[in-house]
């Protein structure tokens, strides 16, 4: 049972790596690829059949509290990958997201003052 739980985190770890790096994720922030209230439907459709086959099969509360917290653990999982893939983004491209947002790592007294302004009309002459 323990390998097969191994298996399965080192199975989405490789899956989350493949959809990375093909560009599904990229579909998926834009929306142009799938609508994701599918997916909630799908996540949510998963637990609760879970939930009933443990219900049915075993009446046991220990697994449904596994079914649970293996449910939350995935979906927090996924949550901190895209921040972690996020950082590591930042900090390789600094420039590019000044470009795009100028404010970026200013404090915040200097973003609601608007020195940022003023330093850019100053750095572009």
């Amino acid at each position: 049972m323990k390998f097969h739980f191994i298996g399965l985190i080192v199975f989405m770890n490789w899956l989350n790596l493949k959809a990375l790096y093909s560009g599904t994720y990229d579909k998926l922030q834009k929306k142009t690829s799938l609508n994701m209230s599918w997916v909630a439907v799908g996540t949510l459709g998963y637990t609760v059949g879970q939930m009933i086959l443990t219900f049915a099969y075993s009446e046991s509360v220990v697994m449904m509290v596994l079914v649970i917290a293996i449910s939350l653990l995935s979906v927090i999982i996924s949550y901190f990958t895209l921040f972690i893939h996020r950082y590591f983004f930042i900090r390789k491209n600094i420039e590019a997201v000044k470009q795009v947002h100028p404010t970026f790592g200013l404090s915040k007294k200097e973003r609601e003052s608007g020195e940022w302004r003023v330093r850019k009309r100053t750095a572009n002459r």
